[in-house]
């Protein structure tokens, strides 16, 4: 009697009268799987092992290149290659970025609020002079008030006397810039135009000071005296 193991399809010859009515339980020795075995299981004894082994083979040759047929439309072209940025060097690059932006608004803040800035801290002045940045105003608020004009022959010698105050009437330091006098005479001819550096330099905010100018040997035609600062012309 033949039997063949249903998992690897081996074949074992036995006895006839081995197997009972109730099956027989066998252990296969090729693929280690154990089954039972009955007299209807039996195979035709003109069996032919080799043949079997050969059909088993081609079977499983066939079944697989059908698979390999079935699959191979079915393949996904291979995708292309997308450089992704890691999450990591993407927040790195947004924090840069930002620290960029914040770095510019604090500079744009400190060059809109620079004339403010040197108010409240007069040495940062000394900053914005070296990148060439003017933080103070040149005569910006400044008036003049008590202005007063007299003259004077001395030894033939005459001398144009001109005393006042300047008064900033600003919140910020004003740099004080030179003044400017410029004589007429009484046709309103200019006979006379010089500029002149006061001693002091700079106002405090809602300061004031007196200054006095003294012109020798002015033309004595001189009529009018008009006088002003000379950035303001």
């Amino acid at each position: 009697m033949l039997i063949k193991c249903p998992k690897c399809q081996a074949v074992y010859k036995i006895g006839d009268d081995v197997i009972k009515d109730g099956g027989l339980k066998m252990h296969c020795q090729q693929c280690d799987a154990t089954f039972r075995a009955y007299k209807k299981d039996a195979l035709p004894e003109d069996f032919d092992e080799e043949q079997n082994k050969k059909n088993v083979a081609k079977l499983f040759e066939n079944a697989t290149s059908e698979n390999n047929t079935l699959f191979e439309d079915e393949r996904m072209p291979a995708p292309s290659k997308i450089r992704i940025m890691p999450v990591i060097r993407y927040k790195q690059s947004i924090n840069y970025v930002l620290i960029l932006l914040l770095l510019f608004l604090c500079v744009a803040i400190l060059y809109l609020a620079r004339f403010d800035v040197v108010r409240y801290a007069p040495n940062l002045e000394s900053i914005y002079q070296k990148f060439g940045i003017e933080s103070v105003y040149l005569g910006q608020g400044l008036q003049f008030s008590n202005l007063s004009i007299s003259q004077e022959d001395k030894d033939s010698v005459s001398k144009l006397k001109i005393t006042g105050i300047i008064n900033n009437f600003s919140k910020y330091f004003v740099d004080v810039p030179p003044v400017k006098v410029v004589l007429y005479n009484k046709n309103g001819n200019k006979i006379l135009d010089t500029t002149h550096y006061l001693p002091i330099k700079r106002v405090m905010a809602y300061g004031r000071f007196s200054f006095e100018i003294v012109i020798t040997n002015p033309n004595p035609e001189q009529k009018n005296v008009h006088i002003t600062f000379a950035n303001n012309l």
